[in-house]
């Protein structure tokens, strides 16, 4: 860091900071005329200053957790509290962690639980953090933070495999072997007791995470004994579920006679839905042939109450499969606001096919309720009762 040299007035730094005070006239004050601040950029040295002058904060992206860390060391509350509003208003996927971090690290606890709801609230936030590089960097504690609530809406294997990522990490800063399963839990520590095993199916987790061989024997004993039904006293590992994504089913009951063969010729299958709760999008559900097929498929979200305003187009995509049922992923999750009626609207071109179920025309968990109506603009024959789109996979944030 290079030195600089800046003058300024005794008694304007002792009026407007208590710390400065005790520095230049208390019972342990400097001798000098000069005093060394070693830890602080000269521009952001300044940046404290003009404000202390003239109260003007000149606060930006690449300079907040500097002039935080200024207005914290010499106890600037005004400065500090700008800081802080700076940041809660400017909170974006890509600075989050570094935001929590600092909000841990200055205890502001609001700061750090409107990060969090940021995460949480966002199936697509949450996984743009935990695959960050910026991830890498935070500490155990904001880390522990993170992964232990019931919000964070990602399986358990997304998150282990984030931790894993992490932990070799700290092992390369540490000049450790990050291939070596011992040196991995020991900096996991108690990190993996946070991650909820018992909710993976057994195949993948004796597979997929047993061979790493970093947990204990005790340990892959308990989770063996959750999948086999096994009451476990006093459990490590926690099996409630936390607040995934879920796919909600029209399908209400399945028949043993198929209609006739469904066109795919791109002609317009719609339905028209309305939520009582606001939640996220994330993708669709299609009928595909029996057998192997190829379709392409064109999706579009519009909002029906506000104009038939376009909230998301897929151009055609080429999907091909062989299970009855398939999924369009949404890039960004759709936000669908309550008691707004709202058109899903898809174009298919290939084989035909042919149904085996008729629709329901609501669905209903807990205090979460969605209805579907006949849509105007379907050209296909797809209404409330039959057709295609036989399914939603939904967001919906406790």
């Amino acid at each position: 860091m290079a030195e600089k040299e800046i003058k300024a007035h005794k008694y304007i730094l002792a009026s407007r900071s208590n710390v400065f005070e005790a520095m230049l006239f208390g019972g342990l004050s400097e001798t000098s005329d000069v005093i060394d601040v070693p830890d602080i950029e000269a521009e952001i040295f300044d940046a404290m200053l003009r404000f202390l002058y003239f109260e003007e904060a000149e606060i930006k992206g690449d300079s907040v957790i500097g002039i935080l860390y200024a207005a914290e060391k010499y106890g600037i509350t005004e400065l500090l509290q700008k800081c802080k509003f700076f940041l809660e208003t400017n909170i974006t996927e890509d600075n989050i962690c570094i935001i929590l971090e600092n909000a841990l690290s200055f205890n502001m606890d609001g700061l750090f639980q409107k990060c969090q709801n940021v995460i949480y609230e966002s199936l697509f936030v949450s996984r743009k953090v935990f695959e960050s590089e910026s991830f890498l960097d935070l500490s155990k504690h904001c880390l522990c933070e993170l992964v232990k609530s019931d919000r964070l809406p990602l399986d358990e294997k997304a998150i282990f495999d984030s931790l894993l990522h992490w932990a070799k990490e700290q092992c390369i800063k540490a000049e450790k072997n990050p291939m070596d399963p011992s040196e991995l839990r020991q900096m996991l520590g108690d990190l993996l007791c946070h991650v909820r095993f018992p909710l993976m199916s057994s195949a993948l987790f004796n597979e997929d995470i047993v061979p790493m061989n970093i947990l204990s024997d005790k340990e892959v004993n308990e989770i063996s004994d959750h999948f086999i039904g096994q009451r476990v006293q006093n459990a490590i590992f926690k099996k409630k579920q936390r607040n995934m994504v879920m796919s909600i089913y029209r399908i209400q009951e399945r028949e043993s006679n198929r209609t006739p063969d469904w066109n795919s010729n791109g002609e317009m299958d719609a339905i028209d839905f309305e939520a009582n709760k606001a939640f996220q999008l994330h993708g669709i559900l299609l009928f595909g042939s029996s057998g192997s097929y190829t379709y392409v498929v064109e999706v579009r979200i519009s909002s029906i109450t506000d104009g038939n305003r376009c909230l998301l187009h897929i151009p055609p995509i080429s999907v091909s499969g062989k299970n009855e049922l398939f999924e369009i992923k949404f890039d960004k999750p759709c936000h669908i606001a309550p008691s707004q009626r709202y058109q899903i609207s898809v174009k298919m071109k290939g084989q035909k096919k042919s149904f085996s179920a008729y629709f329901c025309d609501s669905y209903t968990q807990c205090d979460f309720t969605i209805k579907f109506f006949d849509s105007a603009y379907t050209g296909n024959g797809t209404c409330t009762s039959y057709g295609q789109i036989p399914g939603l996979v939904c967001f919906i944030p406790k």
